[in-house]
Parts: structure tokens; C-alpha cells; sequence
């Protein structure tokens, strides 16, 4: 997750009216990713979420450390497990690029998620290949997010844009040069060093994220 989408969702999490939890983040990774890897996701996100007592269930295929519920989603076990939570608020951050069925992806976010409830949903817009463990290149404007989820209410349908590759490499050359020796020398393979040679096509292209916030019927 981008630093500015992770403010902006935190913004936008707070600016949610009435009661929001229990809030189910799909796809949420380990506390160590969401805290030292990516801290600003635990300190534009999750913090706030804390001082306000908002409950917080972290979600992911794999099980690891600060993960409440692991699985596969797909299964009828996962979805009964999160849907019996009851939840009043789903994130779904960064995780429709990355499934081959947005349809039926969308139709179980919608099954957990209660009625009333708020949906909200990140997806790059304008961003590089990048592989976890696949990526489909689905690349949508916020309107595309929005009908994702039909009869749903539109509270906001953005672009957030922030960052490139160069900010990536710390505005530093030589961060350059070593991605484009492994992209010669096929490091990490052929679909690894394709993901490095389009990153590359972003040195000074900012990147862009699709952001909605959907009220369920």
C-alpha cells in the first residue's frame, strides 16, 4: 500500500459516520508487514482505529503473527467465518488486481459484509506489473470500482496520486543501475525481471490508486 493511499484511507475511515466496526481488512498480512515493513498502514490506519476501540479483523490466505482469520476465501468455511463477524466495515485494499474473478471476488466481499455497512476498496489505476502471486493488470478508474458493487451507495469514487519509481529508489541512481543488472542478468526469472523492466517505465510517471467508499443497501 502507498503511503498516500494509506492516509487517505485513514481520512476517509474516520470520516465514516456512526458505528464501523468490527472492520474486516482483506488481505491484511502479518502485524510485522503492516508495522515495519509498511508502517505508515499502522500509523495513518490502524492506530487510529485503536484509540477509537474500533475492532480490527486482520484477514489473509496464509497464517502468520497479527492475522486473525486465515484461509481461503473461496472456501464456504472462510466466508461463514467472516460473515458470522458481522461486520459493519470491509477494506479491500489493493487485492482485485491480484484475482482472476473480480466478480465472484466482489460478490463474497458483499456476502461479509452487513447491510448498511460500508465497503472500501483500493485497486492501482496507474501503477507497474507487480506479481502476488499473480497480477491481471486490471488497472481501474474509480468508476469501474463502483460497479463492481452495484445498487451500492456512492459516499466517494477518487484517484489518489503520489510516488514513482525514483521516489521508490530513494531519488538514488544507483538504485537504477542494480535494477536494470537484474533485469539483464533474468534475476528472480523471466516474469520477475519483466515486473522490474516495467517498474522501470514508471521512473518518472507518478503512480495513481482507485479509491471507493460503497454503502451497502
Amino acid at each position: 500500500m502507498r503511503h498516500e493511499e494509506a492516509e487517505t484511507i485513514g481520512r476517509l475511515l474516520a470520516e465514516l459516520p456512526g458505528e464501523i466496526g468490527p472492520v474486516i481488512e482483506l488481505g491484511s498480512s502479518t502485524a510485522s508487514f503492516r508495522t515495519v515493513q509498511q508502517p505508515h498502514i499502522d500509523r495513518f490506519i490502524h492506530a487510529p482505529l485503536r484509540v477509537r476501540d474500533v475492532e480490527v479483523v486482520h484477514t489473509d490466505l496464509r497464517d502468520g503473527d497479527g492475522i486473525d482469520v486465515s484461509g481461503d476465501i473461496y472456501t464456504a468455511d472462510v466466508q461463514d467465518r467472516l460473515t458470522a463477524l458481522g461486520a459493519r466495515t470491509v477494506l479491500c485494499c489493493n487485492i482485485f488486481e491480484h484475482v482472476s474473478d473480480r466478480s465472484r471476488f466482489a460478490s463474497i466481499c458483499d456476502q461479509i459484509l452487513q447491510p448498511g455497512g460500508f465497503m472500501i476498496v483500493s485497486v492501482p489505476c496507474r501503477y507497474p506489473y507487480h506479481l502476488d502471486p499473480i497480477d491481471t493488470m486490471y488497472r481501474p478508474a474509480p468508476q469501474e470500482l463502483v460497479d463492481l458493487f452495484p445498487g451500492y451507495r456512492v459516499q466517494v469514487a477518487e484517484r489518489v496520486t503520489g510516488g514513482s519509481f525514483w521516489t521508490d529508489l530513494d531519488r538514488r541512481p544507483v538504485g537504477v543501475l542494480k535494477s536494470l543488472a537484474r533485469v539483464l542478468l533474468l534475476r528472480g526469472g523471466w516474469r520477475e525481471s519483466l515486473s522490474r523492466l516495467h517498474r522501470l517505465t514508471f521512473l518518472f510517471r507518478p503512480y495513481q490508486v482507485s479509491v471507493a467508499v460503497l454503502q451497502k443497501p
